[in-house]
């Protein structure tokens, strides 16, 4: 991928990349690879790849936007739904975030307690801090999945097929059809398909508000009519 797909931000972001833990083997030819790279003759192209770097910065900025408005939407959504579901419910997302920082953690051989001591804050204060992201995600994610129902978002088997071949598009050719069976499993279809059916249900959600937004607005007229979305949710 380093070789023949990757942005040229990504072999600028090499310059600071160094292995760190793990085996030794790996971090060796990941060293390898690293200076090949870096080491690559860029000479006479340098009107190409300020062309490169100018349409990378632009894609991000882009893609910066794009994610800066789907959350107010999001947000916004949230605000105008009636939302109701039990307390222990973001009990169990603070549970769950957590777990996903000690895999994080573990992934890079620190440990949770090493962690808290860096921020200077006990596993009670590093949960409270966590409590309203929790909210957040567990109202969120119920505010799209009654949206999704409403406007009844599919995901089909050959979505599922395309995201999986996405997840292989940086594999060498000949071995891009083992990678596929070998992620084509219920497990990652399943998984897929709730991460498709999001995403799905948030461009729909993004259609909707930016209709509205088009839409002429008088003074007698709302710019947008106030939904109620009551979501309820068993632990």
């Amino acid at each position: 991928y380093q070789r023949s797909s990757a942005w040229i931000w990504e072999h600028q972001a090499l310059t600071r990349a160094r292995f760190c833990a793990g085996d030794a083997a790996i971090g060796a030819r990941f060293e390898a690879i690293r200076e090949e790279v870096l080491r690559q003759d860029r000479s006479g192209r340098e009107p190409e790849l300020r062309e490169e770097v100018v349409k990378g910065l632009k894609a991000r900025d882009d893609e910066n936007i794009r994610m800066d408005y789907e959350e107010r939407v999001i947000d916004a959504a949230v605000r105008m739904a009636k939302i109701e579901y039990p307390p222990v419910t973001i009990d169990y997302e603070v549970e769950r975030i957590m777990r996903e920082q000690e895999r994080q953690l573990s992934a890079s051989s620190r440990s949770m307690e090493d962690y808290l001591k860096n921020i200077g804050k006990t596993e009670q204060q590093l949960r409270d801090d966590l409590r309203p992201v929790a909210v957040r995600n567990v109202e969120a994610s119920l505010v799209l999945s009654r949206i999704a129902e409403t406007e009844d978002v599919q995901v089909t088997d050959e979505d599922i097929d395309n995201g999986i071949r996405n997840m292989c598009k940086n594999v060498p050719g000949e071995q891009q059809e083992a990678f596929f069976n070998m992620l084509n499993t219920p497990d990652t279809r399943q998984s897929l398909a709730t991460q498709l059916r999001t995403r799905k249900t948030i461009e729909r959600l993004t259609e909707i508000a930016k209709t509205e937004d088009d839409k002429p607005k008088t003074p007698e007229e709302p710019a947008a009519e106030e939904a109620a979305v009551t979501a309820e949710t068993t632990p």
